[in-house]
């Protein structure tokens, strides 16, 4: 019999659209440009804590994803940030910020709830670039950094305990990732941070013609 090659799945770029990444956070692109609207909403224990929160994150996001690159191409995010509702609103990704001890980490959309997302940060993350980073990370970014295990297993005792292990987190960026914005504090946004983006949203994976059949077997 004559033997089959399969050929393997081809990601296709899809020139234009728009599509819901998460709670309240919608994508577009186009030749040249992408747009990301953010509705996000910041609940604290304090009110002064819940319009810093609302301040902070909207002007770190701003700040740091909104770019035009050399080659013409351009980044917009415009984050609408509210104070959060009761009860809490589906349609916007909530922010908590918690103690001192608390532990920033994202929550992003499954297969079992596509639209949720989610954000803690502590206090002390309310600087103008740890938001602007976990927001990376609602979008589907990942982080661009090597970290020890003894660093990384400090870092889960300390969200599951809250702060009970203490200590500091030891980071190290990747090879050439050394300013980015997913590696280091005060990083920037990087053209290929862009590209990964169209490469999550903007492509769909294609199945090829059918399998390849190959002469020469018996």
């Amino acid at each position: 019999m004559l033997p089959i090659l399969t050929l393997p799945n081809q990601r296709t770029r899809i020139p234009s659209g728009s599509k819901r990444i998460g709670s309240g956070i919608t994508f577009s692109w186009g030749h040249g440009f992408i747009q990301i609207a953010a509705n996000l909403d910041v609940s604290a224990r304090t009110r002064e804590l819940v319009q810093d929160g609302v301040d902070i994150v909207a002007s770190s996001v701003m700040a740091h994803w909104n770019k035009t690159f050399e080659d013409g191409f351009r980044i917009a995010c415009v984050p609408y940030v509210l104070p959060a509702a009761t009860p809490p609103d589906p349609n916007r990704t909530h922010i908590f910020i918690g103690d001192k001890n608390s532990t920033p980490y994202v929550i992003r959309p499954t297969p079992v709830t596509p639209y949720y997302s989610y954000m803690s940060l502590a206090p002390a993350d309310l600087n103008s670039w740890l938001p602007a980073h976990e927001f990376g990370h609602l979008l589907g970014l990942g982080d661009r950094y090597h970290e020890s295990f003894s660093s990384a297993a400090r870092d889960t005792c300390n969200f599951v305990l809250n702060g009970f292990c203490g200590g500091q987190r030891h980071t190290v960026p990747q090879q050439g990732w050394q300013q980015n914005i997913m590696a280091n504090a005060w990083g920037v946004l990087e053209r290929r941070n862009v590209d990964e983006l169209l490469a999550l949203h903007a492509t769909v994976t294609t199945m090829p013609g059918g399998p390849l059949l190959l002469g020469g077997g018996t």
